[in-house]
């Protein structure tokens, strides 16, 4: 009789196991898509800068070919310090500009994309768009690297800063997909599967992060691209595919879709965000709300604003 438990309990582990993987799987919904978006972007840092220098060295300033090649090979006895210097100061004058145009627009975008996903629950919307932005920019980075001599260092200034701005890059991705985790979870599991998406996306950025020198030193500019690039569409291609909209509202009778998607530029929403954020609270909460935004300015700024000159920095150390 023992024996006979035993061996029904046994016959149970495989299944009550499948089970298990079965139900943890069925949770998995942005994740991946959060991996197919991060990681490239972050592949991708340090063949961008070595980009900007070398379009700087050989193109704008038209320095030497051995001057160029010793920046771009790290080896010093090929070029002085203060050639280095104009091609950095370069590269640091374009990186102003350029995060005025990354800092501006998206914000300027979240005012009008938060309120309208609110009020038609769509999500899935505001997933896409960040990875159509990043598509057309690594499709210029590799436009741009073709036609190395004929575009000049700004125009992939352009390229970087523009087509991920104008879509919203990482502000819109990232409020679409912890926006549409809160609406898929339950109230019990909804902080286990924010903290695993928050998990999936710092490990990508170190991934990615770690990657990205090796990567550029074993398979080059055009490797590194065409890499991101496909990373970029399989993300596309899950969005579109995998991703489910939900919650959305049943539409009404007088109003298309046509209708609903014009509705994305009333400017209303803006106006109802601001009113949304600064409405008199009780408690001073609106006095709190006001000091939390001076404080991400104040952490926030400096951090970005190192980010962008620091590897120049390392490479002057």
């Amino acid at each position: 009789m023992q024996s006979i438990n035993q061996a029904e309990e046994q016959d149970k582990t495989p299944a009550t196991f499948c089970v298990r993987v079965r139900s943890i799987l069925s949770l998995v919904t942005v994740e991946p898509l959060m991996f197919l978006f991060v990681f490239p972007s972050m592949l991708l840092t340090l063949s961008i800068v070595n980009l900007h220098m070398d379009k700087a060295c050989r193109v704008n300033l038209q320095l030497n070919a051995s001057v160029c090649d010793g920046l771009s090979q790290r080896n010093s006895s090929m070029y002085t310090s203060e050639e280095e210097n104009m091609v950095q100061r370069m590269v640091a004058n374009m990186n102003m500009w350029k995060a005025v145009i990354q800092s501006v627009l998206p914000p300027c975008l979240l005012l009008m994309l938060g309120a309208w996903s609110d009020k038609h629950n769509r999500r899935k919307l505001l997933m896409g768009f960040p990875i159509v932005g990043e598509v057309i920019t690594v499709t210029g980075f590799i436009l741009c690297t073709y036609f190395f001599y004929e575009l000049p260092m700004e125009v992939t200034g352009v390229v970087e800063s523009l087509p991920t701005s104008a879509t919203g890059g990482w502000f819109v991705m990232f409020m679409a997909v912890y926006s549409y985790v809160g609406a898929v979870s339950t109230l019990e599991s909804r902080t286990l599967r924010i903290g695993a998406l928050k998990i999936c996306a710092t490990g990508s950025i170190m991934v990615g992060t770690a990657m990205s020198g090796i990567c550029y030193r074993l398979i080059g500019l055009y490797g590194i691209f065409s890499t991101a690039l496909f990373l970029f569409v399989v993300g596309l291609i899950y969005t579109v595919l995998v991703i489910r909209e939900v919650g959305t509202a049943a539409p009404q009778a007088n109003k298309s879709t046509y209708t609903s998607y014009k509705d994305f530029f009333n400017y209303q929403h803006m106006k109802s965000t601001f009113y949304f954020a600064f409405k008199r609270r009780d408690g001073n909460r609106r006095a709190r709300m006001f000091v939390s935004f001076v404080l991400l300015c104040l952490t926030f700024g400096p951090v970005q604003g190192e980010t962008s000159v620091v590897y120049l920095f390392i490479r002057k150390r």
